[in-house]
């Protein structure tokens, strides 16, 4: 069983290779591009297709801890602490933790931007998040570059084992079907359970129907379930259940392909760089060219998530128990941010952006 698994491991290294060299004779391998979804901005897509192995897709950006249930200070007359419950913008980019194996670093909430380039559709999940790992790059004893930076790395999308990824396809993540259940103008949006009963529902159907009995079952849909939710996403034509059983792999929620074309020409590529250990020993993690790019190519651009008042930096110290231990204030996430010094304002790349470094020449 040891050399099955060996043999696994090196065909998964062999494949991941030549899919890596592939991506660097291509012009661009990941796109960010309009979604699919109408209204909702933004989202990644792949431009390789992926077959039913764990893959990584794209490299992300540093995760980092945000202790926001210690507080956060702000200038706010009278308010000195910024509760988890308090409207910040931030709080659409989190995650939990336990979700990332930093459960230890904050209890409740951590940054994990890469995700957060990808949309959530419950019935269209196709891609994973492979979870960070700690992994300290300097000594906190003698190096003096040491906690400016995020000691977890690896974290990427990856393809999943049991879902192909088709050349052009919107990338999807799941947020958790709570991220919809718990906001009053998404509570009409079917949920992942609601997909998966109807999938069944319409597989089972699908081996006892034949021809001339087709459209008969099809108007005993709606009475063999009592969730409206359900019901809402099933086939309501004889040709719509035809087109997802034979088209859609049974899957009720489909959005098409994009063409390589509209890609370039819609999108920005994201996958210029990728993220590895730089060559400047204090800096931690750095960005490194993937492909030979020309004069005036734009190597990346990211999204900016704007971050106001200074001082919600800063951590509130009088609500830590610090035990007369001398801390610095200043949270880690400033590291990773743009902004002028007679400025209010920040602005936070949430791609490999945060990885470029700074050197003098």
């Amino acid at each position: 069983d040891d050399d099955d698994d060996d043999d696994d491991d090196d065909t998964t290294s062999s494949s991941a290779e030549q899919l890596e060299q592939t991506i660097r004779s291509m012009k661009c391998g990941n796109y960010f591009a309009p979604s699919n979804i109408p209204n909702a901005g933004f989202s990644q897509y792949t431009a390789v297709p992926y077959h039913h192995k764990e893959m990584v897709i794209n490299t992300m950006v540093p995760t980092l801890a945000i202790p926001v249930e210690h507080g956060i200070a702000t200038n706010d007359p009278g308010n000195n602490v910024v509760s988890p419950s308090r409207k910040w913008i931030l709080n659409e980019y989190v995650w939990t933790g336990k979700t990332y194996g930093m459960e230890y670093e904050s209890t409740s909430q951590i940054l994990a931007l890469g995700p957060s380039l990808a949309n959530f559709h419950p019935g269209m999940v196709n891609t994973g998040v492979r979870a960070p790992k700690l992994s300290p790059l300097l000594d906190l004893c003698h190096d003096p570059g040491a906690g400016a930076s995020s000691d977890y790395r690896g974290c990427a999308f990856a393809s999943q084992p049991n879902r192909r990824l088709r050349a052009g396809e919107e990338l999807f993540v799941s947020y958790g079907d709570n991220w919809f259940a718990s906001r009053k103008e998404f509570r009409t949006i079917p949920l992942s359970k609601n997909y998966d009963e109807a999938n069944h529902m319409l597989q089972q159907l699908w081996e006892l129907r034949d021809s001339s009995s087709s459209t008969n079952v099809l108007e005993l849909m709606p009475y063999l379930t009592n969730e409206p939710l359900t019901r809402q996403v099933l086939p309501s034509t004889k040709e719509e259940w035809t087109r997802i059983m034979n088209e859609q792999d049974g899957n009720t929620a489909s959005l098409g392909l994009r063409s390589l074309e509209w890609l370039e020409e819609h999108g920005k590529c994201m996958d210029h760089i990728y993220v590895n250990t730089s060559t400047i020993r204090q800096a931690g993690q750095g960005a490194f060219s993937r492909r030979n790019l020309t004069k005036g190519t734009t190597i990346l651009s990211s999204p900016m998530i704007h971050i106001w008042n200074r001082s919600t930096m800063e951590l509130n110290l009088t609500a830590l128990e610090t035990g007369g231990i001398d801390i610095n204030p200043t949270m880690q996430l400033l590291n990773y941010q743009f902004s002028h010094p007679q400025s209010s304002l920040y602005l936070l790349p949430i791609n490999q952006m945060t990885a470029i470094n700074h050197h003098h020449n």
